[in-house]
């Protein structure tokens, strides 16, 4: 597994030691890389997650809602929780 669960209702994540509720940015982002287990998820599809559009609306506001995602996961332990596939996209990493 990953280490944790997320409750994709509430955004909850839970770790065996703690409970932390995500952002609705960073909840949906992770929300659809847990589901798709450890196949890669296109930009695309994560855009679909934020914004319920393919279309590309903004590279940057995807990879700073990314990049604070990280920054979250790290604060709980999950440092390398979330891989970039470059030029494919992102994918969780089940923990080693």
């Amino acid at each position: 597994g990953y280490g944790f669960f997320l409750d994709p209702s509430t955004f909850t994540l839970h770790t065996e030691t703690q409970s932390f509720r995500l952002p609705p940015n960073e909840g949906k982002l992770l929300a659809v890389l847990l589901k798709n287990s450890s196949l890669i998820v296109s930009k695309e599809e994560l855009c679909q997650a934020l914004w319920g559009t393919e279309e590309f609306i903004d590279e940057n506001a995807l990879q700073v809602n990314l990049t604070r995602l990280r920054k979250t996961l790290g604060k709980l332990g999950f440092t390398h929780a979330i891989e970039t596939i470059r030029g494919q996209g992102y994918r969780c990493r089940k923990k080693e």
